[in-house]
């Protein structure tokens, strides 16, 4: 496993940092779904639908 550290900014965002980024394959306008475990462990993950239309 490894671990990757982001910073929140004042608004509540973050960078998605590159490693993850190239990881995920994700490109501007790609869509991210975040999973909240029973046990307090958050996941990230690209959304399984991108859009309405790829449906």
């Amino acid at each position: 496993m490894t671990e990757i550290i982001a910073t929140v900014s004042s608004k509540g965002r973050i960078t998605i940092p590159a490693a993850v980024r190239r990881h995920l394959g994700v490109a501007p306008g790609t869509r991210i779904a975040f999973d909240i475990r029973d046990e307090g462990a958050v996941s990230m993950r690209r959304a399984a639908y991108p859009s309405i239309a790829s449906l």
